[in-house]
């Protein structure tokens, strides 16, 4: 099978489960930390690399082999929901069961976050993977299970103004998120799954590093979902690929029987990979605060070696539906002004993109990123600014299963939630990985 947030809150309280959420994975984290440095310092004592990889990532059966989710031979969160398959052949007919892990420990300091005083911390975080599959006459079935492991922020937070409190949420984290969900099966060229999978809108071809993704390009972290519940339906024939799913149109559990449509084309091949995507929706949420989350879109790649370039593009609608004071606001909020209502049922509007380049190593992945969006004007002058943003990303192999990486993300000058002047944004981390 191939691998390829919704946070609530309550302002100035701390809730009963999640205390005790917090108590349950306390001692999960600082395993997470333990197995990550003593990993890393026993692995380092081996040969360098051996010029072997991992155990195989789940392939592509053909085109492209991307990994969609913690495994891989970079050990690291690539692509999209094309080309599903499974993990390995069934020889003899029997379940084959395949588990992985990560732990994860980083120091990350981000500018955008400085009003909240909770810009520049340690953390610790994990992953649980497990696959599972049998042959059933013709059809390979399965499911398919990922769960992040997090570390809740301290619960002493800087709320004294209403701005202040309403972007709460953005910090409120489940120590166990449910990332992936799903039973699938593949006959052939067809493959269908049912539950909490990758989007299949667009496609990535970046190293995504964190748990929570905020290292990834704007269109990604701002726009375009990184998981959607619903079904899917995927026809391969060749080095062709169409998919249509209908989904909640959000990550999680639906708050109204409005569903998203999501449809790609696409072609892949060995070295070449593009599609073009929709997603239509009437917006996302509670019918008295709907927000718009529809798409069209473009990604991209080219690989010779172990260099490629990649890219996506997307016109995004986004915005309420319906007049409504963000400060209200008890999830995620935005840093960038999306949270903005232009007219009944007319929502705002933009276009994004991203270019890609990123080189695979024996010892070194380098990344190279930068992308930009434009949206319309609508006398915010948060909301109006362009935002442009460069990443840049090295993973150092140390051994075959421990990496020490960095990464570093430059924004432009513009207006910012508190601040007395435009200002640009730095949000650098520095971590270290062990991969089971």
């Amino acid at each position: 099978m191939r691998l390829s947030r919704a946070r609530s809150c309550r302002l100035q309280r701390i809730e009963p489960e999640r205390r005790r959420g917090g108590a349950i994975v306390a001692h999960v984290l600082l395993a997470v930390q333990s197995v990550t440095i003593v990993g890393c310092l026993l692995g380092a004592t081996h040969s360098a690399r051996a010029q072997q990889a991992l155990p195989a990532a789940p392939a592509v059966t053909r085109g492209i082999d991307v990994a969609e989710s913690t495994s891989g031979a970079s050990r690291v969160q690539y692509g999209g929901a094309g080309g599903a398959s499974f993990p390995m052949a069934c020889d003899d007919c029997l379940p084959h069961l395949r588990i992985g892990a990560i732990a994860r420990s980083y120091l990350s300091a981000d500018s955008r976050w400085a009003w909240t005083g909770q810009d520049t911390t340690f953390a610790a975080e994990g992953v649980l993977l497990a696959d599972v599959e049998q042959q059933v006459g013709d059809w390979q079935v399965g499911a398919r299970a990922e769960l992040f492991v997090n570390q809740p922020f301290d619960a002493n937070r800087l709320v004294d103004t209403p701005i202040r409190q309403s972007f709460q949420g953005n910090f409120d984290v489940d120590p166990l998120e449910l990332s992936q969900l799903h039973l699938a099966a593949r006959n052939d060229d067809m493959y269908f799954s049912l539950g909490k999978i990758v989007t299949p809108f667009g496609r990535w071809y970046f190293p995504v590093m964190l748990n929570s993704r905020l290292d990834a390009p704007f269109i990604r972290t701002e726009a375009i979902e990184w998981r959607e519940t619903g079904i899917m339906a995927m026809y391969e024939p060749d080095i062709w690929s169409f998919t249509l799913a209908l989904t909640n149109g959000g990550e999680d559990r639906d708050t109204n029987t409005s569903k998203a449509g999501i449809v790609r084309f696409g072609i892949q091949t060995e070295s070449f990979a593009a599609g073009i995507s929709t997603k239509m929706q009437d917006g996302v949420g509670a019918s008295g605060q709907k927000q718009y989350n529809n798409h069209a879109g473009f990604d991209l790649l080219v690989r010779d070696g172990p260099l490629h370039f990649s890219a996506e593009g997307v016109y995004d609608e986004y915005g309420y539906r319906q007049p409504f004071d963000p400060l209200q606001i008890t999830w995620d909020r935005s840093l960038y002004g999306r949270d903005i209502h232009r007219a009944v049922g007319r929502p705002a509007h933009g276009f994004g993109y991203y270019l890609n380049f990123g080189c695979e190593g024996d010892y070194w992945d380098l990344m190279v990123n930068y992308g930009e969006f434009h949206p319309m004007d609508l006398g915010d002058n948060l909301h109006d600014a362009v935002k442009r943003r460069g990443i840049l990303k090295a993973i150092y192999h140390l051994t075959p299963h421990c990496d020490l990486w960095m990464q570093i993300i430059v924004e432009n000058t513009i207006p910012r939630v508190i601040a007395d002047a435009p200002q640009g944004a730095f949000f650098g981390v520095f971590g270290a990985q062990f991969t089971l």
